[in-house]
């Protein structure tokens, strides 16, 4: 597997921590912290798509 085809997964890793570490900061009622913590979840679950996208672009140049 090369390096490129792991960035789809860190970037949806880093998006579902993102994700419950901005739930964890809501429920305990820090909304800042929440909500930085939500948008950075929203960036990250698009960098996912976007770099599934060109993994399948650059497999589909190769065929």
């Amino acid at each position: 597997m090369r390096l490129d085809a792991l960035w789809p997964h860190v970037w949806t890793v880093a998006g579902a921590l993102g994700f419950f570490v901005g739930v964890y900061a809501l429920a305990t009622g820090r909304l800042g912290v929440g909500l930085i913590c939500m948008i950075g979840c929203v960036v990250c679950l698009s960098g996912s798509l976007a770099a599934q996208r060109r993994l399948k672009k650059r497999d589909a140049r190769r065929r």
